[in-house]
């Protein structure tokens, strides 16, 4: 059985969804044992991050999209995240370091946001034109749904073990989002761009030529 692009990105939104809720609620606690930050300095280093992040994605973000194309670009990003991941699964010693860990929320914010703005296309490319205000409503319906699952998930954090083994699952499902994007075939562009240009109202002169 072939499963359609549109459904097999459904659980690539809810990886992504899945790291911004996890890491979103665990920063601060990771923060306050891990390096002793109250929440003044929380604040402003998050606050800072996100202004970076929103630079990067304007033009870094917009660059890589343009260069490589919504899937190379949303692919790099998850593999991006995974060695991130791994690093801070490995380097839990190193958590204590305001340097370190400054990086570390500097990164995995700036890494969110860019892979939103490289994927994005994607969503609006798999919107057919008849349904698509509906069908990108659910979409960014699932994106939620994987903050509020990343959200909970942070709940179950002593029973793993610690904020450490927390960067398993977001390990997992990013690789099951990459292997998604190498294989599952997305649009590079809408498929329905001459079925919207043919209802255009033409103007005078030579008729159009239909390739």
């Amino acid at each position: 059985m072939i499963v359609p692009a549109s459904i097999l990105w459904i659980p690539v939104l809810l990886v992504r969804g899945y790291h911004y809720g996890l890491l979103n609620g665990m920063t601060p606690l990771m923060a306050n044992s891990s390096v002793g930050w109250d929440e003044a300095v929380i604040g402003s280093t998050t606050g800072m991050a996100n202004l970076v992040a929103g630079i990067l994605g304007m033009t870094v973000g917009g660059w890589l999209g343009d260069k490589f194309g919504a899937k190379m670009s949303t692919i790099g990003m998850f593999t991006a995240f995974i060695a991130m991941s791994m690093i801070m699964y490995l380097g839990v010693a190193l958590w204590s370091q305001e340097a370190f860990f400054t990086t570390f929320v500097f990164i995995w914010i700036s890494f969110d946001t860019m892979i939103t703005v490289v994927a994005l296309p994607i969503s609006m490319r798999l919107c057919d034109p008849k349904v698509a205000a509906t069908q990108f409503t659910l979409y960014m319906a699932c994106a939620n749904l994987g903050i509020t699952i990343g959200a909970w998930s942070l709940g179950f954090a002593d029973q793993m073990g610690g904020f450490r083994n927390m960067f398993l699952p977001i390990m997992g499902l990013h690789i099951l989002g990459l292997v998604i994007m190498i294989f599952a075939k997305f649009p590079r562009r809408s498929g329905h761009d001459s079925e919207v240009a043919d209802q255009l109202p033409q103007g005078g002169g030579v008729a159009p030529v239909h390739n």
